[in-house]
């Protein structure tokens, strides 16, 4: 319980900090009535933070409604909703903002602020106020360190890269091998030799070599041979001889129109996973979603 409440405790300037980003940017006064939108309260560092929050805003006098989807993340776009028809003066969310994107715009074009909690960043939100996880980790290090009287056996769980999983009876493993960002010249800009110069340089093996250990988990897709120092990094580029490159079918052209069906997947994975929602209506969810706009499926 101690060990809880030290984890907790590294938490509270999250929901602080929150009321405050909140009251600077609509007024504390203006700002009277928040729906608070979650699929995590089950949670208890969502909880701790939640009631944190609650207590932050009773000293504005503001009315907060916490809404818990319990686990349902496709729920939250319907109570965002609900949120804006009940003519809430803010809104705060919980979750990935990609996954949501039907109920940001909604709430946008009601003019009503959404604010991210520990949620990421999102043009569509006001600013996401996120937990320090350097800290949460200083604070339970030093409680563990003091707990064993710095002296003691310390296991440490680890997540390590692992391929592809093949069905049972195939050979052949795929990775989503792909370009992720481009760059290109101006045809209007005054500089296009020196712009010429820097594009070349930017697809030399010098440039290769300083992105991807510079930024481990972006993998430079020359075919010169480029010396990355990450480990879990060297791991991942390994499986280019072993398996076949794909790409992300549902973002490169599939994500364009409304829904998006890149955020869909996610939304509809989670609820399968969570056994919220069958397989088949996933499907069929996603189906009917890309037959409103995708042309080719018309």
């Amino acid at each position: 319980m101690r060990f809880l409440k030290t984890l907790l405790a590294a938490m509270r300037p999250l929901a602080a900090g929150l009321a405050l980003t909140l009251a600077a940017s609509t007024g504390s006064a203006w700002a009277t009535k928040i729906a608070v939108i979650t699929p995590y309260l089950a949670q208890p560092g969502t909880q701790f933070y939640v009631e944190g929050f609650k207590a932050a805003a009773t000293k504005n006098g503001w009315d907060v409604n916490v809404i818990d989807t319990a686990g349902d993340v496709a729920a939250v776009v319907s109570r965002i909703e609900d949120a804006v028809n009940q003519k809430v003066d803010a809104i705060v969310i919980n979750v990935d903002p990609a996954q949501v994107n039907a109920g940001l715009q909604t709430a946008k074009a009601a003019n009503i602020p959404v604010f991210g909690m520990d949620s990421g960043a999102d043009p569509l939100l006001v600013t996401n106020v996120t937990s320090n996880g350097y800290a949460m980790a200083a604070e339970t290090s030093v409680y563990v360190a003091n707990r064993i009287g710095g002296a003691g056996n310390v296991v440490m769980f680890v997540f390590d890269a692992f391929p592809p999983v093949q069905p049972d009876g195939t050979s052949k493993c795929y990775i989503s091998d792909h370009v992720d960002i481009g760059m290109g010249i101006n045809a209007k800009s005054k500089n296009v030799d020196a712009a010429k110069t820097f594009i070349e340089w930017v697809g030399s093996a010098e440039f290769a070599g300083l992105y991807a250990n510079a930024l481990p988990c972006f993998f430079p897709l020359t075919s010169e041979p480029v010396e990355i120092k990450d480990k879990v990094a060297q791991t991942f580029v390994g499986w280019r001889k072993n398996c076949e490159s794909t790409i992300r079918n549902s973002y490169q052209i599939l994500s364009r129109g409304t829904p998006n069906l890149e955020n869909e997947l996610w939304a509809v994975s989670a609820n399968v996973l969570n056994g919220t929602q069958t397989p088949e209506a996933a499907a069929e969810q996603l189906q009917k979603g890309l037959d409103g706009w995708y042309k080719p499926a018309q």
